[in-house]
């Protein structure tokens, strides 16, 4: 078949000019949809890459708050103070404090993070206590709040760790 027939052939068929401009624009459209929802696809799977490292950082954090927590526990007593794991707690606070929980991914994960803050500040606060008490029974008792926070961070963890498989 050489050009000229088909030039004739196109020539002798006027609406087949419209047909393909028909064509061509639907044809358009499609690629554009394509393109635009690949777009959105890859811009989902990289929020929920976003999502995960966020959440594995949190979790880093969580852990090394809860250590923390614990070893005061276990370094501090009434008659013992832990200058360096007091500091340690106060440096995990203030990590926790630095983020902004407006823009955590879910509110899971803000309700977990919340938990671990709130937990280091009273972690923190029953510390001094411990020591500022003169009744023994009020010692030991902020001294085990000491403990019940480094168990409530150790359940936030978990919940945290949960939440990977979201």
């Amino acid at each position: 078949m050489s050009w000229e027939s088909v030039s004739y052939w196109i020539e002798h068929h006027p609406g087949l000019a419209s047909w393909v401009q028909a064509v061509g624009s639907v044809a358009a459209i499609l690629v554009a949809i394509y393109i635009a929802s690949g777009q959105t696809r890859k811009a989902g799977r990289d929020k929920r890459e976003q999502d995960r490292v966020v959440l594995e950082g949190l979790i880093v954090m969580a852990e090394r708050a809860g250590h923390a927590v614990k070893r005061l526990y276990e370094q501090t007593s009434p008659n013992i103070r832990s200058a360096e794991d007091m500091s340690y707690v106060q440096a995990s606070y203030q990590a926790f404090l630095s983020i902004n929980m407006l823009n955590l991914p879910t509110i899971a994960i803000f309700t977990e993070v919340m938990k671990v803050r709130n937990n280091l500040e009273v972690a923190l606060q029953q510390a001094e206590l411990t020591h500022q008490y003169v009744e023994k029974a009020s010692q030991d008792n902020a001294h085990g709040m000491v403990n019940a926070s480094a168990l409530l961070i150790a359940g936030a963890i978990l919940n945290l760790k949960l939440l990977r498989s979201d």
